[in-house]
């Protein structure tokens, strides 16, 4: 099976619509661009969200500047090198890249690993249309808008006027089962969410367990890692972690490096019982914590306890049940909102 797949096209022409449809048909993929670093670096220099579709808009030439004249100029691997690094440290999750615009780039990653490349062409009347439907304008003529325009070695090429979500939708789904990618629900991996504290601590105590974790899990299972890329804008940060608590089958948790539960991390925990998913969490010896106790399907005091515990609910056919030690003296969520003592 191929390790992920490249869209390429102009600007309006559906790159980012079809890898968000490739992350809905087939929940293993995750959506990732060139454009994030580029975002976060200039919004750092000059101050600007270009996280924000509006500023993006606005400011798009200081992106196409500092991306191409600036970076590129120094080193034109500069952002492939960036991503593959990325994508190597995450342990090479299935991937859609939005946003692949020189041929330098399609030709690192198809030496890195085995990508599918698409290109989605649209007419410049219907390009216009969707950017001002969204109240934005395209951009101007730039390298980073032409560079592919005469590149031939598209695996699939896909003319994008006049469709719609649905027949895009289904366009996808006849895309990945071309190319060998099992669709949702027969997904081959379970995924695992790796919970935990990032801020305060250093880069070895956030990333070291999760690094263990990858590899007491295995190939059995995708891991799914927050310290793989850091937002800058909170509101990106809490919707890319909670979308990725809602995408996972499991929350694997450690508590043994904070003193206090974080804010993130018990929204994870409390998102996760809510949509009824299990979490399996490790906690120092004596740590007596009733809201992170009500919240855990499974409490241990070691990784390796967990992993075995996640491999035996996750790997059986029937659904993962509420460790009974864990239950005592717990109300259910009804019986806490109904009761008089809130």
């Amino acid at each position: 099976m191929p390790d992920g797949i490249i869209f390429g096209g102009k600007a309006a022409s559906g790159k980012t619509t079809w890898a968000e449809l490739v992350c809905e048909v087939n929940p293993d993929f995750e959506r990732w661009s060139f454009a994030e670093p580029v975002k976060r670096y200039a919004g750092e220099i000059f101050g600007i969200d270009f996280f924000d579709p509006a500023q993006k808009a606005k400011h798009r030439r200081i992106l196409q500047r500092f991306g191409t004249e600036v970076a590129r100029s120094i080193d034109p691997d500069v952002w492939i090198n960036h991503l593959i690094r990325r994508w190597e440290k995450a342990g090479r999750p299935l991937i859609a890249i939005d946003d692949c615009r020189f041929p330098n780039e399609i030709m690192r990653l198809q030496e890195a690993g085995d990508f599918v490349t698409v290109r989605l062409d649209a007419s410049d009347d219907e390009r216009r249309r969707r950017a001002q439907a969204a109240g934005l304008t395209l951009p101007a003529d730039h390298s980073s808008e032409t560079a592919l325009d005469t590149w031939e070695g598209w695996d699939f090429r896909f003319h994008t006027d006049g469709i719609s979500i649905d027949e895009a939708r289904r366009m996808v789904v006849r895309l990945l089962e071309d190319c060998g990618f099992p669709p949702s629900p027969n997904r081959a991996k379970a995924m695992v969410y790796l919970s935990g504290g990032i801020f305060n601590l250093t880069a070895r105590q956030a990333q070291g367990w999760r690094n263990r974790a990858k590899r007491l899990l295995g190939p059995v299972f995708y891991c799914i890692d927050p310290t793989v890329d850091e937002p800058d804008d909170v509101k990106e940060l809490v919707r890319r972690d909670l979308s990725a608590v809602l995408r996972s089958d499991a929350l694997l948790v450690n508590l043994t490096q904070i003193h206090d539960v974080r804010a993130g991390t018990v929204s994870e925990l409390f998102f996760a019982k809510m949509l009824g998913k299990p979490t399996y969490v490790y906690v120092p010896p004596g740590y007596d914590n009733p809201w992170v106790t009500w919240l855990s399907t499974y409490l241990a005091h070691s990784l390796e306890e967990c992993v075995e515990k996640i491999k035996e609910d996750l790997l059986r056919p029937t659904k993962p049940q509420k460790s009974i030690r864990l239950l005592n003296d717990f109300p259910s969520l009804g019986e806490l909102i109904s009761s008089p003592r809130i």
